[in-house]
């Protein structure tokens, strides 16, 4: 697979993501692990076309398990990590934002990509 095929396959992906992910009910205030790691599937093939997407990913301390209840013995957490649903969002955002405004580049100055290669 060549980079452009990467970069729009990953920005594809991430569309959706955004998109399902809107759908959720809003009392669902965070979302589970799994979603994390296909993001960072998809920033993978970003990276791997040669942009700087570094800073996007959801560094591991931001995942937290939830707690489940207690009773007088002990506490119970979920074995599934969650991250916060309006951080987690903003970064799927940001990097749709910033492949926008790395189109819109592109179109005043056609010759060439312009994105944030590292």
């Amino acid at each position: 697979m060549d980079d452009q095929e990467k970069v729009n396959r990953a920005l594809v992906r991430i569309a959706a993501m955004r998109d399902n992910l809107k759908a959720e009910p809003d009392h669902e205030r965070k979302f589970d692990e799994r979603h994390v790691a296909d993001f960072h599937h998809a920033l993978d093939h970003l990276e791997q076309a040669g942009f700087d997407v570094a800073e996007f990913r959801v560094p591991d301390e931001r995942l937290e398990h939830e707690f489940r209840g207690s009773n007088a013995e002990r506490e119970f957490w979920s074995k599934e990590r969650y991250i916060d649903r309006t951080m987690f969002m903003m970064r799927i955002e940001s990097v749709l934002m910033l492949f926008d405004l790395s189109a819109q580049t592109e179109r005043k100055h056609p010759i060439g990509f312009h994105g944030p290669r590292s």
